[in-house]
């Protein structure tokens, strides 16, 4: 008897646990890597304040290969039988070309300069998906059939790191070239989710990794190091709080001076509980607007400004 109470809790605590995992399952979107999009002459230059970088043209990609879309959407279907939330490339697209163009007519208040953000990193910021999922391929043939070879690369959207990453290759066979894809990556999904469960779940437990940068004003006229914050430096009031706000308070302070700090590998938790009490994703935006909050109520103004989803800005002494 003992022996069967003991293997239905058994049972039950195994629903429980798979249950919270596919609630943790993290949204995706499936994209050509750079490489291919270079391989292919689908790229753009992006001038980031006097720097050329080269970007995926991903619009260029579509119009111009008719494969590629049938491509995604068919392993966006293999990933949705896994139950993963998948963001469509295309779709996303479209709001880009809204958020881009508000974005190109904002300015700073202080200077005038514009916010500098690349075409990836706003689609990033835009589609909020968990893992960018980065397919290289290539179709070769064998007389009148093909094979593909694919390396797919799971990268976590906020900070690049890889998650997850498989290569393979189909056998020669008569079908299309989503069939062959499908068929090629088949064998090697069950590992490559569970790859990507893995880092989303240390995620979860351990917090998202960001990094914080504050800065002051020139113009201010105080600093990090001045005391009039309880008996305390600024610099040491706002470390403080990190540590704080932080998952096991786990940063790294690599680099601090009168005028700027810098937080690397600084846990972040995934959500936070808002003033109305609900829950909301957390980023690094977002934990930005809560240590600027903390700011103001020691009588600071403060400008906030996100590079990326896992890079933040304060500017201290006024908006």
């Amino acid at each position: 008897m003992k022996k069967i109470i003991f293997v239905i809790i058994v049972a039950l605590f195994s629903v429980n646990v798979f249950g919270q995992v596919k609630m943790k399952k993290p949204s995706v979107m499936i994209v050509p890597s750079k490489a291919w999009c270079k391989q292919m002459g689908y790229t753009q230059e992006f001038n980031n304040q006097g720097y050329v970088e080269v970007h995926p043209d991903f619009r260029k990609a579509f119009l111009n290969d008719v494969t590629l879309k049938q491509v995604l959407v068919s392993m966006s279907g293999v990933m949705k039988e896994r139950k993963f939330t998948m963001k469509m490339l295309e779709a996303q697209l479209d709001k880009v070309d809204k958020k881009m163009a508000d974005q190109n007519m904002r300015s700073s208040t202080k200077t005038g300069g514009g916010v500098m953000l690349s075409p990836t990193d706003m689609l990033k910021m835009t589609a909020k998906a968990d893992i960018i999922m980065e397919i290289t391929y290539t179709v070769n043939k064998h007389g009148p059939k093909k094979s593909i070879q694919f390396t797919l690369a799971g990268l976590d959207a906020g900070t690049g790191t890889l998650a997850s990453d498989a290569t393979g290759n189909s056998e020669p066979a008569a079908g299309s070239v989503p069939e062959l894809m499908t068929e090629a990556v088949s064998a090697y999904m069950d590992g490559f989710c569970s790859k990507l469960m893995d880092h989303f779940i240390d995620i979860y437990e351990n917090g998202r990794e960001i990094n914080l940068n504050i800065q002051v004003w020139d113009d201010w006229g105080e600093d990090l190091e001045t005391e009039d914050y309880g008996d305390d430096e600024l610099m040491t009031v706002i470390e403080d709080w990190v540590s704080d706000n932080t998952v096991n308070s786990s940063y790294n302070l690599s680099d601090a001076t009168e005028s700027m700090m810098v937080f690397e590998m600084t846990r972040i938790p995934t959500i936070y509980t808002d003033k109305n009490g609900k829950e909301k994703a957390m980023d690094a935006a977002k934990f930005g607007k809560l240590l600027r909050d903390y700011l103001g109520e020691l009588g600071l103004e403060s400008k906030g400004e996100r590079s990326s989803l896992s890079e933040m800005t304060i500017w201290i002494g006024h908006k």
